[in-house]
């Protein structure tokens, strides 16, 4: 697959053919994400254990943000 004549690497299109609002759109995802995985790796663990709750988990959310 080609996009402007580059080829797409990894889902990701290669660097030259970013636009500022493309790679600031990228960046704000990848924070995202990142915030997702540690919310993930904390709770999960906790959950499946039974140390934690639902109704906690629900409260340590609206904590959090």
């Amino acid at each position: 697959m080609r996009h402007n004549g580059e080829f797409l690497k990894t889902g990701r299109v290669v660097e030259a053919t970013r636009s500022p609002g493309m790679e600031r759109v990228i960046n704000e995802q990848a924070l995202e994400q990142t915030a997702l995985d540690r919310l993930s790796d904390t709770l999960l663990p906790k959950l499946i254990s039974g140390k934690l709750r639902v109704p906690d988990a629900e409260r340590v959310l609206e904590a959090v943000g």
